[in-house]
């Protein structure tokens, strides 16, 4: 009989060929052995959520952080996916409290809730305070661009979209090779969850580029 490691690395493995299906039950497999198991209820929120089965990957994603999985990566995830599902309310309760208050990710989940809300001028000065906590971060800088723009400072959003280029890896055409080297030292340290991430981004990335 095969151990957990080994099928949740048979998992990582369907999950990297984009197999959505294999990867689901392989690690539903080893979930059988270890119900409670964060680290593959979070996987399985993950291959969940890119097939398409948002409610389920919700469901996971609840599971991983009632079961010692309650970290900001489970709560941003679980919040996307939320998000999609138009349920704002319970999204914007998982940005709240002391933890979520020290995550600049968390602080900037909750600024993308608030514009899903309308709530324009809240998610502005939230993007802003993270751009100052993490003045290296494209995805901050990124949407405060877009929020000033939808507020309609033309010039306040071009500064910060520069300000997010500038943070654009020197040779993007190495990210997808990088996050695929992320994901295999991922997979060898057993972090499932983070290897899946990095595996697909490196599939977006490459399409994109």
């Amino acid at each position: 009989m095969k151990t957990i490691a080994e099928r949740m690395n048979a998992a990582m493995a369907a999950l990297s060929r984009g197999d959505f299906a294999a990867a689901r039950v392989t690690a539903e497999d080893a979930l059988r052995a270890q119900r409670n198991n964060a680290a593959i209820l979070q996987f399985l929120g993950v291959a969940s959520s890119q097939q398409g089965d948002l409610k389920s990957g919700a469901d996971y994603f609840r599971r991983a952080i009632a079961h010692g999985g309650d970290t900001a990566d489970n709560r941003i995830n679980l919040a996307k996916v939320l998000v999609d599902l138009g349920q704002l309310d319970e999204a914007a309760q998982l940005c709240e409290g002391p933890a979520a208050a020290s995550s600049p990710d968390l602080q900037r989940m909750k600024a993308d809730i608030l514009r899903a809300q309308g709530r324009g001028d809240e998610a502005l000065w939230l993007y802003e305070s993270v751009t100052i906590e993490r003045p290296d971060d494209f995805e901050a800088w990124n949407n405060l661009g877009n929020a000033r723009l939808q507020r309609g400072d033309v010039g306040g959003a071009l500064d910060a979209l520069g300000r997010a280029l500038e943070q654009l890896p020197r040779t993007i055409d190495d990210a997808p090779r990088f996050d695929r080297f992320r994901a295999r030292l991922g997979q060898e340290r057993g972090d499932w969850p983070e290897a899946a991430r990095l595996a697909w981004r490196s599939q977006l990335l490459e399409e994109f580029l």
